[in-house]
């Protein structure tokens, strides 16, 4: 597989998938910890605007998010001071691991 340039990952549980583990998150710890675990892998290319922001959360959860919801997980990363929204700006304080 390696020759066809084929790349692949064993996972021991498919809830271990990051991609499904993001769709199958329904509370709000979880979202966050998927968030943040996200915007971590990011490093210095993470989202500089509020609107690039919520659409890379967006994506991470294959836009399953509602609005509120969207607002929702917003509102507790900035409560719990892993970003700064400074205008449109953002800002990071997320830890390395």
């Amino acid at each position: 597989m390696k020759e066809r340039k084929v790349f692949a990952a064993r996972s021991r549980d498919f809830s271990e998938i990051p991609l499904l583990k993001a769709a199958n998150s329904k509370n709000r710890p979880d979202r966050v910890s998927v968030a943040v675990s996200d915007l971590r892998q990011r490093g210095a290319s993470r989202p500089q605007t509020q609107k690039t922001l919520t659409s890379t959360i967006q994506s991470s959860f294959q836009k399953q998010l509602s609005e509120v919801d969207l607002t929702e997980l917003l509102d507790a990363l900035k409560r719990d001071g892993l970003i700064v929204v400074t205008g449109t700006k953002v800002g990071y304080s997320i830890p390395a691991t």
